[in-house]
């Protein structure tokens, strides 16, 4: 029995690496070997491997068999809110998360989290308000302050999404956030300030500050080239792949064999040139990386005549490029 245990234990950890990976063969493979050791972690793998490939239709059934199985397990109630939800089907997934919170092993912030974050999907933000303030427990408040947040910007309520927000960058801790998820507290911020027309200079910050924190995140860099203003009706959008070196911070991995001496990037920006282009990107990298940027290539995507100029899209990660370090 002890075997068991720790062949399940070590099956799931793999499973769960996989699908950190992307890995949603190996992750599902898991997934299987688990459900013919009678752990009910099988359908969970299985599950998010299929979201993972873009077919929330399959998680569900996975889930609905594994619920069958264990109808007791408040996770995969949970997760087959989250998997009806990308099929397109809210109110199924509103009852998945209401049948969560029906069984005993229920941890409910959870499920109530997970439920806001649907409804704003679904652009239903009073509807995930409502939700978000069932969240009672201390751990819980940084998630339920982000969706607090997005509900109250996407609602207009302006005023009380830049006083929550104002509150939440003073006395929450953000940490537990991700990164794109703290920034995001910061542009959403900066943009309550903006559909008030208030103090645009801290909105500017608000934004940039946001980008420092996680350059991907494209509101923030949209109301960036709105408070710009800069505008031209030759303007045209470029996707710019972009090669830099890179210095040492935040290294990918410290462990590695190899030495990281380059990262490649690719932005879609609105400028009248590359070369202008390459300007609005700078102040997106490290500042360590800035003066190294140059162009790796360009491509012209067309015209957009008088649309705000500067970064339209950076993206998520970077390509590094590494040397092998000396043994």
């Amino acid at each position: 029995m002890f075997w068991k245990r720790r062949s399940a234990e070590q099956l799931w950890e793999d499973g769960v690496e996989a699908l950190e990976a992307c890995d949603w063969d190996e992750a599902e493979a898991c997934g299987r070997k688990l459900e013919k050791l009678h752990f009910s972690g099988s359908f969970e793998l299985a599950a998010r491997a299929w979201i993972g490939r873009g077919d929330p239709e399959r998680a569900v059934a996975v889930l609905e068999r594994g619920i069958a199985v264990a109808p007791e397990m408040s996770r995969l109630h949970e997760l087959l809110g989250s998997a009806c939800s990308a099929a397109g089907r809210l109110e199924d997934a509103l009852r998945a998360f209401d049948a969560a919170m029906q069984c005993q092993d229920v941890d409910t912030d959870s499920v109530q989290l997970s439920a806001a974050g649907v409804l704003l999907t679904h652009r239903q933000p009073k509807r995930a308000l409502e939700r978000v303030e069932r969240v009672t427990g201390p751990a819980s408040q940084p998630i339920a302050t982000r969706l607090r947040l997005m509900g109250l910007l996407e609602s207009g309520d302006f005023a009380r999404c830049e006083a929550l927000g104002n509150e939440a960058l003073l006395k929450v801790d953000l940490s537990p956030l991700t990164p794109l998820q703290r920034s995001q507290v910061h542009s959403m911020v900066a943009w309550a300030l903006h559909h008030q027309d208030k103090d645009r200079d801290r909105a500017l910050k608000l934004a940039w500050e946001a980008i420092g924190i996680e350059h991907s995140n494209d509101p923030a860099a949209e109301l960036i080239r709105i408070l710009n203003g800069r505008r031209s009706t030759s303007t045209r959008e470029f996707e710019i792949m972009i090669r830099a070196d890179w210095h040492g911070e935040h290294s990918p991995d410290s462990t590695s064999s190899a030495r990281v001496v380059g990262f490649i990037s690719t932005y879609v920006v609105l400028a009248d040139s590359p070369e202008e282009a390459l300007e609005f990107i700078r102040p997106f990298e490290p500042p360590t990386a800035r003066a190294s940027v140059q162009i790796e290539r360009s491509k012209d995507r067309g015209a957009s005549p008088d649309e705000p100029k500067g970064v339209r899209s950076a993206p998520r990660g970077r390509t590094f490029i590494a040397v092998r370090k000396p043994s």
